[in-house]
């Protein structure tokens, strides 16, 4: 026995007021790269009251074309944006430069280089970043590398206070 709630399909759905709190979605069009998909998933966001999305980087393959493109859309529609510096990304280390070498987290080399990618991607598009997030789901990758703990804990505070430092306001 099936029964309509006021969860159903059929709900006509009232888009959201704009306030102070921002309404966050992951956007992302169904089946489609092509780059007018993405525009219209942007357009159905936007309509719908979405003023917040997520974008995912990763260091070492940063193309600031395709950047500019999907921040550009963004800035145009009036999203702003959560960054995701995909350092970490679930269960894997992400995807670095090919001139680099991963020696451990406390690398002062990976600290030092990352952080001034960081800063120079934030710096690019600061107008629609608010908030910035080094790494995703560190959780799960870590909790199966717990020896490496510590040594990510030194670069994610290391990261954070160069950040922090160069915009004390993200």
């Amino acid at each position: 026995n099936f029964k309509i709630n006021k969860f159903s399909m059929h709900t006509n759905w009232k888009t959201p007021e704009r306030t102070d709190r921002k309404l966050g979605l992951i956007i992302s069009p169904q089946n489609s790269t092509d780059i007018q998909s993405f525009y219209r998933a942007f357009n159905l966001a936007r309509d719908n009251g979405v003023q917040m999305t997520h974008h995912y980087v990763l260091w070492g393959e940063n193309d600031e074309a395709i950047n500019d493109l999907f921040l550009g859309t963004m800035r145009n529609k009036g999203l702003k944006v959560s960054v995701v510096f995909s350092v970490i990304h679930t269960s894997v280390i992400g995807k670095l430069p090919d001139d680099f070498v991963f020696r451990g987290w406390d690398d002062a080399e990976l600290i030092s280089r990352f952080s001034d990618f960081a800063i120079s991607y934030i710096e690019r598009y600061r107008d629609v970043i608010e908030y910035v997030e080094i790494g995703n789901e560190v959780d799960i990758y870590l909790n199966d590398h717990k020896d490496e703990l510590g040594s990510y804990k030194t670069f994610y505070k290391k990261v954070y206070d160069n950040i922090k430092k160069a915009h004390p306001d993200v």
